[in-house]
């Protein structure tokens, strides 16, 4: 399966800041991308927004449940 990601990339006072939001495919994620970017970009020009296909929810590893004690 697929997913799309709304990668929100804006600056404020010098520090880069990044906000994702998933969505299900392509279509949904540019019909919510000029909605959600236009306020951001009004008050941070120095703003992208971009929507990325992808299989992958998360790059940081999956944690692992802790083993259940025995008693």
């Amino acid at each position: 399966m697929t997913w799309t990601i709304l990668l929100i990339t804006y600056n404020v006072l010098g520090i880069d800041l990044q906000t994702q939001i998933v969505f299900p495919n392509q279509k949904k994620c540019g019909e919510a991308m000029s909605q959600i970017y236009a306020p951001i970009n009004a008050e941070y020009r120095r703003s992208m927004a971009q929507c990325v296909a992808t299989t992958t929810l998360s790059s940081s590893p999956i944690p692992k449940p802790r083993p259940q004690e025995v008693q």
